[in-house]
């Protein structure tokens, strides 16, 4: 017997507003860091690193995405973008006591890890719902996206 659907809204990622102090210690950093490459005879690295640094500096002023996530026995819904289980290989529900997230590894060798924010939801349902669709592996969230959280990004 199939479970009922379960509906929640969330972000794409915990926005942080960033000040115009850190917008020129980013400008610094990355004018530093193309400049550096300029004068050890790197062009392609400097313009790769200025590229980079002025698309960052875009993302990181916007705001998220609202996500409206449904699970349910034909896989994950986000917003019109179904993820079958059958294209998952693994999930583990993170629970740190303040907010959840659940995190879906893919069979697909170039997705990456889908990390879904729970909201208000109970971790303990949302575990017992994915194992009978998906294998329970122990995996945190990987280092860059940590490091790009607190960096606020």
């Amino acid at each position: 017997m199939d479970k009922e659907p379960l509906v929640w809204e969330t972000y794409e990622y915990e926005h942080s507003e960033k000040t115009p102090d850190w917008f020129w210690a980013f400008g610094i950093v990355v004018v530093t860091g193309a400049i550096a490459s300029y004068l050890l005879e790197n062009i392609l690295f400097a313009v790769l690193i200025a590229i980079g640094g002025f698309t960052m500096a875009l993302l990181a002023s916007r705001h998220p995405d609202k996500w409206i996530c449904e699970l349910s026995s034909r896989g994950l819904k986000i917003n019109s973008r179904l993820y079958p289980f059958s294209t998952l290989e693994s999930f583990w529900v993170e629970d740190d006591g303040v907010t959840g997230k659940i995190i879906l590894k893919s069979k697909k060798t170039i997705m990456p890890e889908l990390i879904i924010p729970l909201e208000d939801l109970d971790p303990d349902y949302i575990r017992e719902f994915l194992t009978e669709y998906l294998e329970e592996e122990e995996m945190h969230e990987p280092l860059s996206h940590i490091i790009m959280e607190r960096l606020g990004f």
